[in-house]
């Protein structure tokens, strides 16, 4: 479908209706218009959908919307009152997830390991969405939460400096996203010249980087992603967009081709404001559709002027990409403002890539003293700071085993979830009292009073029969037991207070597969994010071992 049409029926379905579909609830918090138009495609589609799975899935994005404005406490209590509503709130669930950086701050692991919980439920209520035949735009906009959770999966991991995890996600996202993908592609592209940076300068000293070149990024403009088109995402100009421009500058640059000069200062006089922005000179503020996506007719057909311009010269992508490039922004600033404004020893590169320096031999020490600290925080009920104090301990022991997420094999103190656990559930936050609590017993199974809080945990989940099964738990727990009773108790517990568990109840799965769920584990905090080969057709690109297959 052409962007103009899309723009118009967009357009009109949000112009005809008229009214906001579901709750208006929340007003101060607006919906963006992508949004706006999945619910009304809900409506058509489903006709008999009910008000409050309407509301829920109303709230749950302007959750996210408040939690981007800064106000976590709203987006939290919204978040709830989605879930309260509807089962499948799967975005007020994946806000949720999002929203923790506020309380653990750069702990990004536990937020990668609660994303991938919500993949393992979400892949299957989704997989016959995305794996239709018939790609219809409209129907297959009811996938988009699914979409969406890859995209913040994948921003974590960036954040966290998982990069293999960052490409792959992002990559999924485009394998199962080919027909609508323009908010895809170019955080893709971005993190295919990382990579190619990495390689090319061998910076390879930290974390794991997918061996990605210069031809991925080249079949990606050039490559038809499925037998029925006929041309890459940029599409047939794609020489023309911006994106590719800056393709070229990079590489020419990397290569010693002094023509990467000419192509900068055409760029600076075409388009001056993002020149400004990547210089730092000049900040512009406005919203983010796709950096640097260059589709006037269809972003003139949906945003005001002031809007349209902002999505052009905002750039949130190739700031952190061209920075990464050695003596790059001191060349740059030479060849466009003819002198030397900025530079950046080579030396330096490394850490500003992988954020990060060895970590230190006193390490574990630093965590006990964190931990420490957290306990007399507590004792004075002071939870909030005893939440960050306890993040910061468990930030070591990420560290001395990355780039692997396997915590648990850490020699982590279970002190350290058991003390976050307990702090969250004092102020509200239930969704990291409950993944701490996971963790706490599969590291000590005889803690009993994280037993008696996980009842109250399913309660706030809306699941009655879980709170049920994990009350009865809880009374075990206060018994005496020898330590294979303990591990089973434990395990049972751990798996019945998983996602798919909990979701499952919500939405109508069977009492078997919940069953089989609370016999897992935790192994779904280590759920691949990709479909298997066979399930979902890989791009055109990639192999079978492109794809993350397991959880190192």
């Amino acid at each position: 479908m052409e962007a103009g049409n899309i723009a118009d029926v967009l357009k009109s379905l949000m112009g005809t209706i008229g009214k906001p579909i579901g709750s208006n609830e929340y007003p101060k918090y607006h919906m963006d218009y992508q949004i706006a138009s999945e619910m009304n495609f809900l409506n058509i589609h489903y006709p008999g959908i009910s008000q409050e799975r309407m509301r829920a899935f109303e709230i749950g994005n302007k959750a996210d919307n408040a939690y981007l404005s800064g106000n976590t406490k709203d987006a939290t209590e919204m978040c709830w009152k989605a879930i309260s509503l509807d089962g499948n709130a799967w975005d007020a669930y994946r806000v949720l997830v999002r929203s923790l950086e506020t309380y653990i701050g750069d702990d990004h692991l536990t937020m990668i390991m609660a994303g991938r919980e919500l993949v393992r439920v979400e892949r299957e209520i989704f997989k016959d969405i995305l794996t239709m035949d018939n790609k219809d735009f409209y129907k297959y906009s009811m996938g988009r939460p699914y979409i969406r959770l890859l995209s913040n999966i994948s921003s974590f991991s960036f954040d966290g400096k998982y990069n293999d995890v960052h490409v792959k996600a992002y990559e999924e996202n485009l394998r199962i996203n080919r027909y609508d993908n323009t908010e895809v592609r170019s955080p893709l592209l971005m993190a295919y010249l990382n990579c190619a940076i990495v390689n090319k300068y061998h910076l390879k000293n930290y974390g794991i980087w997918p061996e990605r070149t210069e031809n991925h990024i080249n079949a990606m403009f050039k490559t038809p992603l499925l037998p029925d088109m006929r041309e890459g995402c940029w599409g047939d100009n794609y020489k023309n967009d911006t994106l590719y421009t800056w393709y070229q500058i990079i590489f020419k640059y990397m290569n010693k081709d002094p023509s990467w000069v000419n192509l900068v200062k055409r760029e600076d006089k075409q388009n001056p404001k993002l020149l400004k922005a990547l210089l730092s000179e000049e900040e512009f503020e406005g919203d983010i559709i796709d950096p640097m996506n260059k589709n006037p007719k269809l972003l003139k057909a949906l945003l005001s002027e002031e809007e349209f311009e902002a999505v052009q010269v905002e750039n949130t992508l190739l700031s952190p990409v061209i920075y990464r490039v050695p003596n790059f922004m001191g060349d740059l600033f030479k060849a466009v403002r003819n002198k030397p404004i900025y530079n950046r020893a080579q030396k330096d590169i490394a850490a500003l890539l992988y954020g990060m320096e060895e970590i230190q031999p006193n390490w574990k020490a630093k965590a006990e003293k964190a931990l420490n600290e957290a306990r007399e925080l507590m004792r004075n009920r002071q939870f909030m700071k005893a939440i960050e104090k306890l993040s910061d301990a468990k930030k070591y022991y990420n560290r001395s085993i990355y780039p692997s997420m396997h915590i648990e094999n850490s020699g982590i103190p279970f002190a350290i979830f058991s003390n976050r656990a307990q702090s969250a559930f004092q102020v509200g936050r239930f969704d990291l009292a409950r993944f701490d609590a996971r963790m706490a017993l599969y590291l000590n199974p005889k803690i009993p009073h994280i037993y008696k809080i996980l009842p109250l945990i399913a309660e706030k989940y809306y699941c009655p029969k879980s709170k049920e099964f994990l009350a009865q738990i809880a009374n075990e727990a206060t018994q005496e037991h020898i330590d294979e009773e303990w591990k089973e108790l434990s395990m049972k517990a751990i798996g019945r207070l998983g996602m798919k568990a909990l979701i499952g109840e919500r939405v109508g799965f069977s009492a078997k597969l919940i069953e089989a769920e609370t016999k897992r584990g935790f192994e779904d905090m280590f759920e691949p994010i990709s479909f298997k080969p066979k399930e979902f057709e890989l791009l055109p690109w990639l192999t079978e071992n492109d794809i993350e297959q397991g959880v190192i």
